[in-house]
């Protein structure tokens, strides 16, 4: 009795406390199912698959099904159950997270997810800004696969991007044959609108027949002005020789090519080349044909005449300025005209011959400082001396050729006797006669030998007569026996023909062949181009037929580039279209971009125009998601167009990968405490269900006051 009235009082105590515990509260479980496109492959749609694995994970909890999205869809939107208490996910994840990520979700992942077998066209875009050349992306994760683009081709297992020349305007597609589950995604196509060709220019002889389309010029109207040559959608040097343009017409050439970003075409002939004295000059120096071997096939010897009637003054109003000083300059001017790598030795001869640099090549050469500042001319003329040194210190194992800038007035005992001997170190002697040589014996030996003479009285144009001396003491290397000409690579379409007239030419590194021959058993690269600096240059070493010519335009011809924007597009997933803005070391900014879009297939021809905005200094920039049609783009700063595109259509967004993304499944799990399942979890889930508190107050009082009760009754009895 005693002892339940006191256990009855304790718990009566306890209960004024309010005490509880939490225990678990089994909720309601929910099974989502991603019934989206890009789940055509799961095991998950097998409805027997699907229940099995529910009741291996649920281990008998009730649970009810929801399916969502459609296989029509063009994204997947997922939306958890708010009424769920857990959530097991069938899918591949691809969709964007919820703001509300729901209660605890367990992504399960699918093993025909893993690695579905699919082939795309991932991207469709002119390559390198152009278009005239168009390149497709293609990502295949099955099987080879036939590609039409244009024409039929097989891509592998990877990812593959082929280009091609974009010759036919309008549509341009690339299709895959079927062969996986998401045809949605195996074709892309885009719209190339009319050539709006900007002026393209025409530099020598017999411009083309379709005369309407070209601005012909001859090369002394080439602009020396940078900023014309903004508007050469394309240039072509039409068999021009080197010395028909000047230092800064060249200097312009290239500045087109590096830095605008616009298309040369060098055409041979029998003023190109070498024939036209390309090497060393600055057309030389971006033609992706080289006009002499790689390696060298003759030596130099470049000789000024040091003695004392060199000293005399140019003119009498110029005292400072002597005969030996034009005469220097005159030689080492020499130097940029020669092959770079070909060796050279410079001097002066009077009483001694001196050499101030030996058997460097040219290029190095042309960094020393000459003539060195010591040389003072004085003394005789001795030129024999000089010549028979020179011949004593030759093997003959290379061609020689000598040049002299000298008024040759000098005694050589027998022309005969010496010009034998040069001739057996295979020596030939050109000269720069700087007075009337009629009654020197330097001619006799400069004939017995094979040279050329010059004859120049003016000092001030011994710069110029001296350049056309190296020039004509180069072999012209022009090939006068017909060739059969082969076109290769991306002008493999033209018909083999033959040539009547070429230039003998080398291919530089990095520059890819697309016309050769064969001759003397050898390969002979006859056409070729290069990307140089922000443009490229095409080169054909003979005459090129309309359709030749046409072709190898396409190959460079685009519209020059402002250097000082930069233009960067992006069209796969997303369209985004950025432009870094810069000049002499300062940024752009507070500029007004403008990106007007265009939808050819609509018949109202509306434009849809957005804002560039500014992000960083110089730096504007929009991202956008890509268009569902091909559209047309133009980019444009205060109505002056910066660039123009086509934008090819892009199918939905639920093809653009496809698989299981672990990220997403591990970043939802995450959000929501759960738990990624693996394939091989064959065991239930542990769900982790919410606490629920529960009050012990009615069960204390109710144990309390049974106990005193009881305990009452007994005293009451006894």
């Amino acid at each position: 009795m005693r002892l339940l009235l006191l256990a009855g009082g304790a718990l009566l105590a306890v209960a004024a406390g309010n005490p509880s515990i939490q225990i678990p509260r089994r909720g309601q479980v929910v099974v989502m199912v991603d019934c989206s496109a890009s789940t055509r492959t799961a095991r998950f749609r097998d409805e027997r698959f699907l229940h099995r694995r529910i009741d291996e994970l649920v281990d008998g909890l009730r649970y009810r099904i929801i399916r969502f999205c459609t296989d029509t869809a063009d994204s997947t939107q997922y939306e958890p159950d708010p009424d769920a208490d857990a959530i097991v996910l069938f899918s591949d994840a691809r969709f964007a997270s919820p703001p509300d990520p729901g209660p605890p979700t367990y992504p399960v992942v699918d093993p025909n997810l893993e690695t579905p077998s699919d082939a795309a066209v991932v991207r469709l875009e002119p390559r390198d800004g152009s278009d005239h050349q168009i390149a497709v992306t293609i990502r295949n994760t099955g099987p080879p696969r036939r590609l039409l683009f244009p024409a039929p081709t097989t891509v592998p297992t990877g990812n593959t991007v082929l280009s091609a020349p974009a010759f036919a305007r309008g549509r341009v597609t690339a299709q895959l044959a079927p062969g996986d589950a998401w045809p949605e995604n195996d074709r892309l196509w885009l719209y190339l609108p009319p050539v709006q060709r900007a002026p393209r220019w025409w530099i020598g002889d017999s411009p083309p027949a379709a005369a309407d389309t070209w601005q012909a010029m001859v090369p002394a109207q080439l602009p020396v002005d940078a900023a014309e040559y903004l508007s050469a959608a394309v240039i072509v040097l039409a068999n021009v020789p080197a010395d028909a343009l000047s230092d800064i017409q060249q200097q312009r050439l290239v500045q087109y090519v590096r830095d605008l970003g616009g298309g040369l075409v060098i055409i041979g002939g029998q003023h190109a080349f070498a024939a036209g004295g390309y090497p060393g000059s600055q057309v030389e120096s971006i033609s992706p044909l080289a006009s002499t071997p790689p390696e060298p096939a003759r030596q130099w010897i470049l000789l000024a005449d040091a003695s004392g009637s060199m000293a005399a003054p140019i003119a009498a109003d110029s005292p400072h300025i002597t005969r030996w000083r034009r005469a220097a300059e005159a030689l080492v001017a020499i130097l940029r005209h020669l092959p770079a790598d070909e060796p050279v030795s410079v001097g002066c001869f009077a009483r001694d011959l001196r050499f101030w640099s030996q058997a460097r090549s040219a290029a190095q050469t042309a960094s020393l400082q000459l003539p060195p500042d010591q040389i003072v001319p004085h003394g005789p003329t001795n030129l024999q001396l000089a010549l028979e040194s020179i011949a004593s210190r030759l093997d003959g194992s290379l061609p020689t050729e000598l040049l002299l800038i000298t008024d040759a007035d000098a005694t050589i005992d027998d022309p005969d006797v010496l010009a034998a001997a040069l001739d057996e170190k295979r020596l030939r002697v050109h000269l720069l006669a700087t007075s009337d040589p009629s009654r020197s014996a330097v001619p006799r030996l400069v004939a017995a030998t094979g040279g050329t003479i010059l004859s120049q009285a003016n000092p001030h144009r011994w710069v110029e007569a001296a350049a056309r001396l190296a020039r004509q003491a180069m072999p012209d290397l022009l090939v006068r026996s017909p060739l059969s000409v082969q076109f290769t690579g991306e002008l493999a379409s033209l018909p083999i023909r033959t040539v009547n007239l070429s230039n003998r030419t080398w291919l530089r590194r990095d520059a890819i062949e697309v016309a050769r021959t064969f001759f003397d058993g050898q390969r002979i690269p006859l056409g070729a181009y290069w990307p140089f600096g922000a443009g490229r240059v095409a080169a054909l070493a003979f005459k090129p037929t309309p359709d030749e010519l046409f072709a190898a335009t396409a190959l460079v011809e685009y519209p020059p580039r402002d250097p000082r924007y930069s233009v960067t597009w992006k069209n796969d997933s997303s369209l985004a279209v950025s432009v870094d803005a810069f000049h002499d070391g300062t940024f752009l900014n507070g500029l007004d971009l403008k990106l007007d879009l265009l939808d050819p297939a609509r018949a109202d021809g509306s434009i849809t125009t957005l804002t560039l905005p500014q992000i960083a200094p110089g730096r504007y920039s929009i991202d956008m998601p890509a268009p569902r049609s091909a559209l047309l783009a133009r980019l444009r700063l205060d109505g002056r167009t910066l660039d123009r595109r086509a934008i090819a259509e892009r199918y939905p967004p639920e093809f653009d990968a496809l698989g299981n993304d672990h990220q997403a499944m591990q970043r939802l799990a995450e959000r929501t405490g759960g738990k990624v399942i693996l394939p091989n979890q064959t065991w239930p889930i542990d769900f982790r269900w919410p606490l629920r508190k529960l009050s012990l107050l009615p069960i204390l009082c109710t144990a309390g006051g049974a106990m005193i009760a009881l305990g009452l009754i007994v005293w009451k009895l006894r």
